[in-house]
């Protein structure tokens, strides 16, 4: 299983969950520790996050500036041989022997290509997040402006679907559903998962706590930048949440259609960093 999302889009509440409900995400001393702004932990296998960040090294891009689109079928050049290898070696060392087995990485909204390469059949989950919440909360942190976070916002979810092999049907869960409906929606990803022996009505109770303190920049109490119109962004949202109420993917394809312009073009001006 395949975990992506744009940064502070509540990837590692979902990989939480998933985890306290048996998922394995590796060994613990090869998961990423918590960090003040995620004191809970990420989840994420640093392997795996350090082969993400090279693969993005190696085709000039970053993660904060993806510098979209890639070249076409990137993820089979000749160069990436060792790439290839070192992300085999990974999955057959600490993911693949367990039943049920997941990695979770914002970054895989850019490099799914590369990782529906290796292991076409893998269940894919996308959860996403209002895009002002997000862009509110990276600049809250001092990473970025509010216009280059809603760019990255646009980008991640270009990139995701624009990666997408025909015979793969995301499963899209909502931030806000998690938030407010865990045990539904997790009743839903595991639906979609499928090979598991605990349900949720049997689950520890407490696998479905989230704690809401750490839920702040709150849609109603932003304000949309006067520099961007939000209309393509509210259009995606649209999109978005209609693929997750219904459960299929075809809706979820038109979202390039939407944030097409806005992922290939950065928007002129726009200052990246905060200062």
């Amino acid at each position: 299983m395949l975990i992506a999302g744009m940064h502070r889009s509540g990837t590692s509440a979902l990989a939480g969950m998933m985890r306290s409900l048996g998922v394995w995400f590796g060994p613990d001393e090869n998961l990423l520790p918590p960090a003040p702004d995620n004191p809970l932990g990420f989840f994420e296998h640093r392997e795996i996050v350090a082969l993400n960040v090279e693969l993005l090294r190696t085709l000039g891009r970053t993660s904060d500036d993806p510098h979209l689109p890639f070249p076409p079928v990137w993820h089979t050049q000749s160069s990436l041989s060792q790439l290839i290898e070192r992300a085999c070696s990974i999955l057959l060392r600490d993911l693949c022997g367990r039943p049920v087995w997941a990695w979770k990485d914002p970054r895989n909204c850019l490099t799914l290509s590369f990782w529906l390469h290796l292991v076409p059949n893998a269940k894919v989950i996308l959860i996403y997040r209002d895009p002002l919440e997000v862009a509110a909360s990276l600049q809250r942190r001092g990473r970025y402006t509010l216009e280059w976070g809603l760019y990255l916002w646009a980008a991640y979810h270009w990139s995701f679907v624009t990666s997408l092999r025909a015979s793969v049907s995301p499963c899209v869960v909502s931030y806000h559903d998690l938030l407010h409906a865990p045990k539904e929606t997790t009743w839903r990803v595991l639906q979609f998962i499928g090979g598991f022996s605990l349900g949720v009505e049997d689950a520890p109770r407490d696998c479905f706590s989230i704690r809401t303190s750490l839920y702040r920049n709150r849609r109603r109490e932003l304000s949309w930048p006067r520099t961007i119109s939000p209309l393509r962004f509210r259009i995606a949202v649209m999109v978005l949440r209609a693929t997750a109420a219904t459960g299929g993917s075809r809706m979820v394809r038109l979202l390039p259609r939407v944030l097409n312009p806005w992922a290939l073009v950065p928007p002129a001006g726009i200052n990246r960093f905060c200062s």
